[in-house]
């Protein structure tokens, strides 16, 4: 899906968009190789001696290495996901046919890709699914989600003090399909279950960290 979501037209063309949204619908997966990036980057860094400055702020050079590759493959993520959802987000209440896609598209960015498109993906899938059992369940399915981002945050703070936790992370990136396959492995690893426990509840999250504005504008 991430090959058709490169398309998705940067104007108001609403025809062109509904096109590729039913494209999008008929594929798969989606993978934006958001960890194949992390996991060159941080080779490729290797060959270069970490910074004193770095390491003076008491930054582990794998995690050094990591931190400056995950930055930046996560600018390299397609900017094109900020039209997407607008345009499935304002899908509600139009011919059921496109509210369909919309939700089928939603839920391969919420189990490919990274936390960021997995965010994408619930932000849609919460403008159209209407009250009932879809509904609970997808909220279900965010709240593990949730769940498993806070895990693996806290992980991923190991990885200083750590670095056998670090390179087990850029291993998993490696050999799994995606970012979020690796962290939900990671999690496994270290002891983590993926489902939180009975009461747990998603930390009140501020207006501020709506997932589009940690995309990239989008490239021409």
């Amino acid at each position: 899906a991430a090959v058709w979501l490169l398309s998705f037209p940067a104007d108001d063309n609403a025809a062109r968009a509904h096109a590729t949204v039913t494209r999008m619908a008929q594929t798969q997966r989606y993978d934006d190789y958001w960890g194949a990036n992390v996991v060159a980057l941080f080779h490729a860094l290797e060959i270069l001696s970490v910074p004193q400055a770095v390491l003076r702020q008491g930054v582990g050079v794998d995690a050094a290495r990591i931190n400056f590759a995950t930055s930046i493959a996560s600018s390299l993520v397609p900017g094109q996901l900020r039209q997407l959802a607008a345009f499935c987000r304002a899908a509600a209440g139009k011919e059921d046919a496109l509210v369909g896609d919309c939700i089928g598209v939603a839920r391969k960015l919420e189990a490919g890709g990274t936390f960021i498109s997995q965010k994408v993906g619930f932000a849609i899938e919460e403008a159209l699914v209407p009250p009932g059992v879809n509904h609970d369940v997808m909220v279900s399915r965010q709240r593990s989600a949730a769940w498993q981002q806070e895990k693996f945050l806290e992980i991923s703070a190991r990885f200083t003090r750590d670095p056998a936790v670090a390179q087990a992370y850029v291993r998993l990136l490696g050999s799994e399909q995606n970012g979020l396959a690796a962290a939900l492995a990671l999690l496994h690893e270290q002891g983590f279950r993926a489902d939180p426990p009975p009461g747990w509840q998603a930390p009140g999250a501020p207006a501020a960290a709506d997932p589009l504005q940690a995309l990239p504008a989008t490239q021409h």
